[in-house]
């Protein structure tokens, strides 16, 4: 049965208890990973679509004048991976 990404965040958010802030950082991931593709299992996730995620919310940083593109995919990969090990 396929786990979607977003009942794992779900579940890794209330396990966790972050602070109000960190948790707002976490479900703007998860709306740009819903933007990016849409719904999709963890089982399905591979380095090739992380990376292919990664890159698309590089470039839509770029896109949108961002101060600090860089930052802004780190924090992507950072949420993803802690989340996916997580899991």
């Amino acid at each position: 049965m396929p786990t979607p990404l977003e009942a794992v965040v779900t579940k890794y958010l209330a396990a966790k208890s972050p602070a109000k802030g960190t948790r707002k950082v976490y479900q703007t991931t998860l709306k740009k990973c819903k933007e990016w593709g849409g719904e999709f299992p963890i089982e399905s996730l591979g380095r090739a679509e992380i990376r292919d995620f990664l890159d698309w919310v590089y470039d839509r940083a770029v896109a949108q004048a961002e101060t600090n593109p860089g930052r802004t995919v780190n924090k992507a990969r950072e949420h993803l991976r802690a989340v996916l090990s997580w899991a």
